[in-house]
């Protein structure tokens, strides 16, 4: 019985983030981070700037790290959490990076101080398939494209009504 009242408190503490719909929006400007970019860049382009894709050499497999921050109501990041099987040096740029947007948040009317909005941002580390089985090579070609159909796409939320970005593109891809 107590185990499950505990089990009720945290289902009812976790509906709370159900319930996240202020969001503020990301907005570089007219800077000249823009300039430097050469056009205002995609929210995922920003966040995975000053990456040298030197892709791993982890064969076949995809390297997936998932970036959950959050945005207080001062547009400040107050949380930042990383998930995954990370490149390190990649995981340290990304993080500067989701640290740099300070400043670059423009808020909904009516934001009250308490406001919050979790982020997540999927970066994707596509190796090189190089030493693959040609059947291994069709799929991870097939995923790769897959993945990359959502890179220029709108954030969408999760069941917990946190952002989810787009990922990263993968340069030099072949998608052959």
């Amino acid at each position: 019985m107590r185990k499950a009242i505990i089990l009720s408190i945290a289902l009812l503490l976790s509906g709370s983030a159900i319930a996240q719909r202020w969001q503020p929006t990301f907005e570089i400007g007219l800077r000249a981070e823009t300039v430097a970019f050469g056009s205002p860049p995609s929210f995922s382009r920003y966040l995975s700037q000053h990456l040298e894709y030197s892709a791993g050499d982890h064969g076949c497999f995809l390297k997936v790290s998932l970036f959950y921050f959050r945005v207080s109501a001062k547009g400040e990041i107050d949380s930042i959490y990383t998930r995954g099987n990370k490149n390190e040096q990649a995981a340290a740029i990304i993080q500067k990076n989701i640290l740099a947007t300070k400043g670059k948040w423009k808020m909904p009317e009516n934001t009250n101080l308490s406001d919050k909005c979790w982020f997540i941002f999927p970066f994707i580390d596509p190796g090189r398939p190089n030493s693959c089985s040609e059947i291994q090579r069709i799929s991870y070609h097939s995923l790769c494209e897959w993945l990359n159909l959502y890179v220029g796409g709108d954030s969408t939320k999760d069941q917990l009504g946190r952002v989810l970005l787009p990922p990263n593109f993968f340069p030099g891809f072949d998608q052959k």
